[in-house]
């Protein structure tokens, strides 16, 4: 039993390391934590192919609705992930690289949404292309300072801007006669 208590205390160190890392120790400064940009920041547009759109539900306060990255062929927009056609009633919007000083309240955005552990922006055209993280959300606040906004009838957390994309152009799909 004690030869037991022995390997789980070894155990507990090995792995106490890598559990420590970006967490503060008693009486040392907080730790900073460091977090992965990612390849496709908005110096290099978000790597988005050349005429893509988001195709949206709705555009909505609240939390973000999925915008799904798609391309025009032939009068018809198409999504790059599966390649099915965007049904009547969506919205597809075409965007830009935000910039935050022109970012308002009520403001729609286009925003890579990733989560805790993985890199600010997308890891590659690839990755960009899908609708994994892409979201539409409505501006409250912007914090121009510090690069970040706030969604209109969500929470007060701030989001950053640098992987957000302007809408310039929005278009409703039709129905077909």
């Amino acid at each position: 039993m004690r030869i037991m208590g022995c390997i789980s205390i070894g155990l507990w160190a090995c792995a106490l390391p890598s559990q420590l890392q970006g967490a503060a120790l008693p009486g040392a400064p907080a730790a900073i934590p460091v977090r992965e940009m990612g390849a496709c920041g908005p110096e290099r547009n978000h790597c988005l192919k050349p005429g893509t759109w988001f195709a949206v539900e709705h555009i909505l306060t609240g939390s973000g609705s999925p915008a799904a990255p798609a391309y025009e062929k032939d009068g018809k927009y198409i999504v790059y992930e599966d390649g099915r056609e965007i049904s009547w009633g969506m919205l597809v919007l075409r965007t830009e690289v935000v910039v935050p000083a022109k970012v308002k309240h009520e403001d729609a955005l286009i925003v890579w949404r990733a989560h805790d552990s993985e890199p600010l922006y997308p890891t590659s055209e690839e990755q960009a292309q899908t609708r994994g993280r892409w979201e539409v959300m409505v501006v409250d606040t912007v914090d121009v300072a510090a690069g970040t906004f706030t969604r209109l009838g969500g929470s007060d957390e701030g989001i950053p801007l640098g992987p957000a994309r302007s809408i310039v152009e929005r278009k409703e799909i039709k129905r077909q006669k």
